[in-house]
């Protein structure tokens, strides 16, 4: 595992500096790096060089010497300048935090829809940090198709070659969502409702998701390391004899880039159109009330902020004090998952209306239609059908009772 340097500006903010740079020595575990050392520096401002101030940047040379460092990942996200006149100043490799996620998710990316869409992330990411790029300003010769006169600088050629990449990108992706959107169609015509698991990454909704699962058929990936989801994931689950659709969604940390929400819209939609959303919260992080506001915050900057929301406490197996958890559970042993069943059901189909009804035979279809999402009973038969109790909700109900009436016409 390759060891590298983690270096901060701790900017006198509000937050907890130890717990965001614990995040970072994670993300760098998921990148496949070792924090060897760490060095934070007090300022007011970053040094618009070099982000460190002169005497700081004397004792990082001093460590990467000393330690033979071939990397320094700095939480701050820094300005092309910044990068530039650490990497001539220190002689290595130097990755703002922003990189290092930008990294993390093209490693892990399977699926052609991530792939483009950490593709896309980059790009922006590299728009505006081209702009200061020494000899970037040299006036490049028009008159071309792919020059827009004479004068146009080398930055703004990159900028525009950047732009067109993207706009590219985005009609490949507009044509993934496409299909997607007809899968989405068939759920939403299932009538089942749909629940998101989202949450601080690494929290264990893969291992959730799979837990619902009653084999090894269509079980996912999952692993003990930050990122292991990128792409939104599906499972048509049961709790009894209700049923619903649970997804797998990429896990969020402390101020997610802008650029990876807008390349991720598209993926988080499935969040945003949930019925119910899950919060999977780290029972064993001694950080989960941060992590927990994290996920909170993100909600609301992607568009899900309104939708309900039910916390859970996850890896239960890993603590001995839980009772202030109602809804601890382990997705590993299966502690608490019955309890989650029921819980899930009494928020997605509450009881808000009964009725009894006769149905004939030709009509015994509907049992097996609206079974995943009512509480039905047969109390009598007779030649002519069968009466039946159903309960749930009032939505469900009323299409129940619709469709009984229209097979009688």
């Amino acid at each position: 595992m390759r060891e590298v340097l983690l270096a901060a500006v701790d900017l006198g903010e509000e937050r907890d500096l130890d717990l965001y740079l614990e995040e970072c020595r994670e993300l760098c575990r998921a990148a496949g790096l070792k924090v060897k050392v760490t060095i934070v520096q007090k300022a007011r401002s970053l040094d618009p060089r070099t982000a460190f101030r002169s005497g700081k940047l004397e004792e990082v040379k001093r460590v990467i010497e000393e330690e033979e460092i071939g990397l320094l990942i700095f939480y701050n996200r820094l300005s092309f300048a910044m990068l530039k006149g650490l990497k001539e100043e220190l002689g290595i490799e130097v990755y703002d935090r922003v990189q290092l996620i930008l990294n993390i998710f093209e490693k892990r990316a399977s699926s052609q829809e991530a792939r483009l869409q950490i593709e896309a992330a980059r790009l922006r990411y590299a728009l505006p940090q081209r702009t200061k790029e020494k000899g970037s300003e040299d006036q490049i010769g028009g008159g071309s198709l792919h020059n827009r006169g004479a004068g146009e600088s080398r930055s703004a050629l990159i900028a525009r070659q950047n732009r067109a990449r993207i706009a590219q990108l985005e009609k490949e992706l507009a044509a993934l969502r496409r299909r997607e959107e007809e899968k989405h169609h068939k759920r939403r015509r299932s009538g089942l409702k749909r629940v998101a698991l989202v949450g601080y990454t690494n929290a264990g909704k893969s291992t959730l998701l799979n837990a619902f699962l009653p084999s090894e058929k269509g079980r996912i990936y999952a692993d003990d390391l930050l990122f292991a989801t990128l792409d939104a994931t599906a499972r048509r689950v049961s709790a009894g004899h209700y049923e619903f659709y649970l997804f797998d969604t990429v896990g969020f940390v402390s101020d997610l880039p802008h650029e990876l929400i807008e390349a991720f819209y598209s993926t988080l939609s499935c969040v945003r159109e949930a019925d119910l959303l899950v919060v999977v919260n780290d029972l064993s992080s001694p950080v989960r009330e941060q992590q927990r506001e994290i996920t909170r915050s993100t909600l609301q900057a992607i568009g899900a902020g309104e939708i309900p929301v039910l916390d859970i406490f996850n890896k239960a197996d890993l603590c001995e004090e839980k009772e202030d958890y109602p809804l601890a559970v382990s997705a590993l042993t299966g502690e608490g998952l019955t309890e989650l069943k029921e819980r899930l059901v009494e928020e997605l189909y509450p009881k808000e209306k009964q009725v009894t009804l006769h149905l004939p035979y030709q009509g015994s279809k509907l049992l097996d239609a609206y079974r995943p999402v009512l509480e039905m009973k047969i109390t009598e038969q007779d030649e002519e059908g069968i009466v039946l109790e159903a309960a749930g909700c009032e939505e469900y109900i009323n299409s129940l009772l619709k469709a009984a009436q229209d097979l009688g016409q």
